[in-house]
């Protein structure tokens, strides 16, 4: 996402994008970008993500998403 690194306040629009509707859209996208910029999250949002991923994780009764949040949270944990 090109413009995502062009917007000002990228990381709280970021941060506030689970929270759109429609929220299973809005969260596959969220998780997309998520896995794409992991290396790059700035350390006040890691906490966030680790609860929110996390939580993710105990949802879903799906194997993909769950090795997908795992992948997440170990680098996110590193």
């Amino acid at each position: 996402m090109k413009m995502f690194e062009e917007f000002p306040n990228k990381w709280t629009y970021f941060m506030s994008i689970p929270k759109l509707s429609p929220k299973k859209t809005s969260a596959e996208y969220f998780t997309n970008l998520v896995e794409e910029y992991i290396y790059f999250v700035p350390m006040m949002y890691k906490s966030e993500l680790i609860q929110y991923f996390s939580l993710k994780y105990s949802e879903t009764k799906s194997e993909y998403l769950k090795d997908r949040y795992k992948k997440i949270l170990i680098i996110l944990r590193d």
